[in-house]
């Protein structure tokens, strides 16, 4: 442990150890935070290695006493110190722990993505947060936004978006922006379906996700909206390879429209029904709870920041 001036008489102070006279048959052994190699004493000490090492010492002193009789007393600083200075080495052990915490201290932050968010943004709000804490640790986790919201009420994550309407207690949602849904259809298929709507949108195939997902309660809202009630579906939890799927004429399928476009744009066989355009809110949500911790302020300041001034 690591102490500043006893009022005690110091009769000895070795490499890492310093002895105090307590009395004339007893005396006080303190295990400092010095560092030594090969006989010489480090110009830097480490914060809390004397008080690890006394614990260590006084567990083992009491856990074989009654095998070994030993020198430990089982006293402890307030017991041998005046009140007020051992309180006063109290403070200081805090204080310095303290001031490690903020100095040294490796944040490890954990954040929920969902796969509507556009790849550029997650790259950018990583760069963002890397660049803003440069000893960040920072976890991407991916899944559905109720997957999201399970981690984050199970304390698994810090934060993460959440896509649809939500209602939760005891929860912070910062509404971020409308998130865009197209129609896509193999381009083969395109003329077809147009010249036979709606008839042919619920003839069809629909590659969809799986119940738990918004994207699959959107597209079930839709199909109330229209009035249909397709009888075919595939089911598929992973965005790209609904895509695929369309591509590979499998079916019609809901997807975010910058996934569409982007797919249109890499010249894959789909075509855009922008007429059946939709549209879902994207949130960022946390627990009411954590609204102070250090991780979450960092998140939500480099989220409302990227959200407002566009991805770069």
């Amino acid at each position: 442990m690591m102490m500043n001036t006893l009022s005690l008489k110091k009769i000895y102070s070795g490499k890492v150890r310093d002895l105090y006279e307590i009395d004339s048959k007893t005396m006080l052994i303190v295990a400092t935070d010095r560092l030594s190699a090969f006989d010489v004493i480090l110009d830097e000490p480490i914060v809390g290695k004397g008080e690890i090492l006394t614990q260590i010492s006084n567990f083992w002193f009491g856990k074989l006493a009654h095998i070994m009789p030993n020198h430990f007393t089982g006293q402890t600083v307030f017991d041998v110190l005046p009140e007020a200075e051992a309180l006063l080495q109290h403070k200081h052990r805090l204080e310095q722990f303290a001031q490690t915490l903020s100095a040294d201290y490796v944040h490890s932050v954990q954040l929920g993505i969902i796969h509507p968010i556009e790849s550029r943004k997650v790259t950018a709000l990583t760069r963002c947060i890397v660049e803003q804490e440069p000893k960040t640790q920072l976890h991407i986790h991916y899944g559905m936004s109720i997957e999201i919201l399970s981690r984050l009420l199970a304390k698994k994550i810090h934060a993460g978006f959440f896509l649809g309407h939500i209602d939760q207690r005891n929860l912070q949602v910062h509404f971020l922006e409308h998130v865009d849904y197209s129609l896509i259809c193999p381009q083969s298929q395109l003329q077809r379906i147009r010249d036979n709507l709606p008839k042919s949108l619920n003839d069809s195939t629909w590659i969809e996700m799986s119940g738990i997902s918004s994207s699959y309660k959107n597209l079930q809202q839709f199909w109330h909206r229209h009035k249909l009630n397709p009888k075919k579906q595939i089911i598929c939890d992973y965005p790209q390879t609904i895509i695929d799927l369309a591509v590979a004429q499998q079916g019609l399928a809901m997807v975010p429209k910058h996934s569409a476009l982007e797919a249109v744009g890499q010249g894959k066989d789909i075509a855009v029904l922008d007429e059946f355009e939709q549209h879902l809110p994207l949130h960022f949500i946390y627990l009411d709870e954590f609204s102070e911790d250090p991780a979450v302020t960092l998140l939500l300041e480099n989220v409302q920041r990227l959200w407002k001034l566009g991805a770069a």
